[in-house]
Formats: structure tokens, C-alpha cells, sequence
């Protein structure tokens, strides 16, 4: 910009710069200007970097592509799809963050000055120092493990909640994690999901895991509540959870971060080209179903995981276990007869077949060794 201003013309609202194609843009080495709101797209595949003072701006962010904020920004903030990068650190408690259209805000620095955390905005549309969500939308993590408490105390979120502005709206996704994100989101607030199954997405980037929930997740028993993890990113789970309807995992990963992340065997589970990671403690499920070909990643054997009966499940898809399989990682029902012949053949563990013990446990045949099925 040679130190210019981008727009000096204050009378008109809603100039815009829409960038396409493959190559990264960066707009750099000037001001805003007068103008008290500018539109951003980025339908491209390259990185829009927005490096200008921006004054006291007004910025709709917009595009299926990644726009980056280098410089600290002070009025009132729309996330329109996409993901949008803020990497300039400050005490951002200025107007309010607005996402729209299942947009996700990357955090690439600490929001929150000198308060722990990174990002404990409260809940709302107007105010200052508040997010508010008119549709989906969510976070991501970029240069280091960033942590986002909504309202700074760890309090609970409800789903779609009658009078209360500000958290997901009924029918969109939660959204964690972006194709750029590098680092683990960690999310602290229990979340209440009302009387309905409520979509968690999350995106795939570079860390081993995408997202990490600490909260407790609860809902209803009547109407039941349920929980769908779809994308192809990995959420860690690691506080109990709180509801009784099934747990689909279409996509990705689920890690089961501690023990009696699910306990009491209630929660029925779905897997759809998903891997479960049982991780290293002792967690229960209902029954479980494989809707296509899936994993589930059991590590050096130490995790204890049980189902109930699964017999009467119609499997469609194969179950391929990664990892070891010790005396009493794996169990189903009660007695050898939990599974039937077919799913037993659709199971294998580091490539070699296994059966169920008379006490319903999964062990890995020998190489060799013959099952005759009668």
C-alpha cells in the first residue's frame, strides 16, 4: 500500500476485496482508513493476509478460505464461513464477535492480555467482550495449544436455548479444528444439548488431535440426547459424559481421554469409517454397530473396553483393530456367543483373526490356527 490508506471515503458502508485463485495475497504497509466497515472473501485456496492497521473497522469475513488478521483489531467482528486467523496478541475485549454460516474463529495468539487462557469472551450479540453464534461456527488452534472458556468460569453452554442469545443454533454443528489449524483447541465449558442428537465437526489439521473437550457434555433423558462426531479431524473426550442416546462417530477419530468417559454401558455407538481410541483407561458402551469400515485403536493393551451383546446388530462394514489385545482390553456381552460368526469374521487384529473367550472377551488367533463355526 506505500503507506497509504486502502479507503478514504467515509460517506458510503460495505466496500469490499474479494481475492481468488491458488497464491497466497497479502495486503500490507498501510491503514484501513476512514471507511468504518469493509467486507473480505477469499474464495481461493491461498492465504489472505490482512496486514494494515485497521482503526476502528468494521470487518465481515467471508470466503471458504483462510483470512489472516496480522495487526490488533477494535470494533465489532463477522465470521462468515471459512476460517479466520487472529495472530496479533492483545486484550481483545472490544465489541462483539459474530458468527455466521458455520464460520470458525482460528486463534494464532493469547486474546485474553493478562487473564488465564486464551479466549474467555462471554455469550452475546452486541456488548463488548462477547461472542455470539447465529448459526454454527466454532475454533481452532494455530501456533500453539489454545484454550477457549466462554465467559471466563467454566460455565455451562446450552444447545439452541430459548432467550439466551449466543450459543449454536438448533440443527448447526459445534465446530472445532480447520484445514489450517496446527495446534489442539482445547474447549473448557460443559455443554447441555437439550433434548436432541447434536453434531460436534471437526476439521482435520496437523495436530495428532484437532480438539479436546474437558467439559462435561449432558442432555436429556426424555426426549433422549445423543451425540454425533462427524469430520475428519480427532476430538478427545476426557470429562463424563451425561445423556443416554447413541454416540456416531462418521468420520475421524473419538479418543477417549480418561476412565468412565462412558460408564454404565448406556450410550449405544456408531462407527462409520471412524476409529475409536479406546486410550489407556476403562470405558463402557451399549451396544455397537459398524456402519462401514472402521478401527479401533487400542495402543499397548492397557484400556479395558466393553459392549454389550452385539448379535443382534446388522454390521455392514469391517472392524480392523490397531494395536494389542490383552486378557481384558476388549469384551462383548457376557459369553463367546456376543457376536455372531459373521462379525467375528469381519474383525481382525494387526492382521490375523480373533474369537470371544467363554467370558466374552476378544482374543487374537495365533498365525495358523483354524476356527471351525458350527
Amino acid at each position: 500500500m506505500g503507506g497509504f490508506s486502502l479507503q478514504t471515503d467515509n460517506s458510503t458502508l460495505g466496500r469490499g476485496v474479494v481475492v481468488n485463485g491458488s497464491f497466497p495475497v497479502t495486503v500490507r504497509n498501510g491503514a484501513h482508513g476512514a471507511q468504518s466497515s469493509t467486507f473480505l472473501y477469499n474464495y481461493g485456496s491461498g492465504k489472505l493476509s490482512w496486514e494494515l492497521m485497521n482503526g476502528n473497522c468494521v470487518y465481515v469475513a467471508a470466503g471458504p478460505g483462510l483470512i489472516e488478521f496480522t495487526q490488533p483489531l477494535s470494533n465489532t467482528f463477522h465470521v462468515v464461513e471459512g476460517t479466520v486467523r487472529l495472530t496479533a496478541e492483545q486484550n481483545f475485549t472490544n465489541s462483539a464477535i459474530l458468527m455466521m454460516g458455520n464460520g470458525v474463529l482460528e486463534i494464532g495468539a493469547d486474546l485474553n492480555g493478562g487473564t488465564a487462557g486464551d479466549f474467555t469472551r462471554g455469550l452475546g450479540f452486541s456488548g463488548p467482550n462477547q461472542i455470539g453464534f447465529y448459526a454454527g461456527g466454532g475454533f481452532s488452534a494455530y501456533g500453539a495449544d489454545r484454550t477457549v472458556n466462554i465467559g471466563g468460569t467454566g460455565a455451562s453452554l446450552v444447545w439452541n436455548q430459548n432467550g439466551t442469545p449466543g450459543f449454536v443454533q438448533e440443527g448447526k454443528p459445534l465446530l472445532f479444528s480447520s484445514p489450517h489449524a496446527n495446534a489442539t483447541l482445547i474447549f473448557q465449558n460443559p455443554i447441555i444439548l437439550q433434548n436432541r442428537a447434536r453434531e460436534i465437526r471437526v476439521q482435520n489439521g496437523s495436530a495428532v488431535i484437532d480438539a479436546r473437550l474437558t467439559g462435561k457434555i449432558s442432555g436429556s433423558a426424555n426426549p433422549v440426547a445423543g451425540l454425533v462426531k462427524s469430520g475428519a479431524g480427532t476430538l478427545e473426550l476426557t470429562a463424563a459424559q451425561d445423556y443416554r442416546g447413541t454416540v456416531s462417530v462418521i468420520g475421524g477419530g473419538l479418543l477417549l481421554g480418561a476412565s468412565d468417559v462412558y460408564a454404565g454401558g448406556t450410550n449405544a455407538l456408531v462407527l462409520s469409517n471412524a476409529t475409536l481410541d479406546a486410550g489407556t483407561g476403562r470405558n463402557a458402551f451399549n451396544t455397537l454397530d459398524i456402519l462401514a469400515d472402521s478401527r479401533l485403536a487400542t495402543g499397548n493393551g492397557s484400556a479395558t473396553l466393553s459392549f454389550a451383546d452385539c448379535r443382534e446388530m446388522g454390521w455392514t462394514g469391517k472392524l480392523e483393530i490397531t494395536g494389542k489385545l490383552g486378557p481384558t482390553t476388549l469384551r462383548f456381552g457376557t459369553d463367546q456367543y456376543s457376536l455372531t460368526s459373521a462379525q467375528l469374521a469381519s474383525i481382525t487384529c494387526r492382521g490375523f483373526s480373533v474369537r470371544l473367550d467363554k467370558d466374552g472377551y476378544l482374543t487374537q488367533n495365533p498365525p495358523g490356527t483354524m476356527i471351525s463355526v458350527r
